[in-house]
């Protein structure tokens, strides 16, 4: 399997399109590619941002 990284200074709580026209907190589309199998990994420089928190909060795959 490829690894693609996805690095930032600061997490927060930005939405990102999963499909057309749809646009979802980040934290969905990482609880959306766990759920394939995809080993999601998050390095952060600093604490994430309280939005970005209780949308990871949400996805139990993600803990």
């Amino acid at each position: 399997m490829t690894s693609r990284p996805i690095d930032a200074a600061n997490v927060k709580a930005m939405l990102v399109e999963v499909d057309e026209g749809d646009f979802r907190p980040v934290a969905d589309l990482f609880a959306r590619l766990a759920q394939r199998g995809v080993d999601v990994r998050l390095l952060h420089a600093e604490l994430p941002s309280r939005p970005f928190r209780a949308a990871f909060d949400r996805h139990r795959r993600l803990r």
